[in-house]
């Protein structure tokens, strides 16, 4: 692993070339890995799995490693241990794409894939934080203490969960989840729906042609339209 880690190393002092981290503090991180690297196992003894394309001669004891066995797969015997799941794990991405066929429709759009549904405790420093309970403690089946997301939206809504989720921590770092706090924005989003509610009421078959924004505004009609466009260009911008 050595060379391997020391030729990323390499890349990351290359501005063109380097792998970008959000947030930046964790290229660091990723930094300290390459430096410290160990050798990994990659063997494992399941039943499952892909066969490790290691051969040994049966009277010599020659090791041949190969895409394809040996001619004389008679005289050798295969690993019988299997590669770590890491190995078939990367292979669905572009396996379930129509790969070979490079073409394939699905396989342009889909691969690579740009997200990852896992926790940084398998990936450290290329992972999203995590979604803890009110406790902050780990999800997970043997606390009893997961939430089922779809029974969130059915009671709160979409974009209550939504909202929660996007405004509730910073890039990289764990969330707790309280069903108080999707309540809260859950209440905030009545707000928001009232009031939109109410305008399209009191707008009704009024058209933007009917709308006259050349004739004398107060400075409180000015203020309110400036904002309005400043929003507008912010969130299309975002959206783009």
């Amino acid at each position: 692993m050595g060379p391997l880690a020391e030729q990323a190393l390499e890349i990351q002092k290359s501005e063109e070339e380097k792998v970008n981290f959000v947030p930046n503090r964790f290229e660091n991180t990723y930094n300290r890995w390459m430096e410290n690297i160990h050798d990994w196992c990659i063997s494992r003894q399941l039943w499952w799995g892909h066969q490790i394309p290691a051969w040994y001669h049966n009277e010599t004891g020659e090791i041949y490693v190969g895409k394809d066995a040996p001619a004389d797969s008679e005289n050798w015997t295969q690993d019988e241990d299997v590669l770590d799941t890491w190995f078939s794990s990367a292979l669905w991405p572009f396996s379930t794409m129509g790969w070979p066929d490079t073409e394939n429709e699905e396989f342009k759009r889909y691969y690579p894939t740009n997200t990852l549904v896992t926790g940084y405790d398998i990936i450290f420093f290329l992972i999203h934080g995590l979604v803890r309970d009110g406790e902050g403690r780990k999800m997970s089946k043997s606390l009893g203490n997961g939430v089922d997301p779809m029974d969130v939206i059915d009671q709160y809504g979409a974009d209550s969960l939504r909202y929660f989720l996007a405004t509730g921590s910073s890039p990289g770092q764990d969330l707790r989840y309280t069903t108080e706090k999707v309540e809260a924005v859950w209440n905030f989003a009545n707000k928001i729906w009232n009031a939109s509610r109410f305008a399209l009421m009191n707008m009704e078959g009024l058209t933007y042609d009917e709308i006259d924004l050349t004739g004398n505004l107060n400075v409180a009609d000015k203020w309110i339209l400036t904002r309005l466009n400043e929003t507008i260009e912010r969130v299309t911008n975002l959206a783009e």
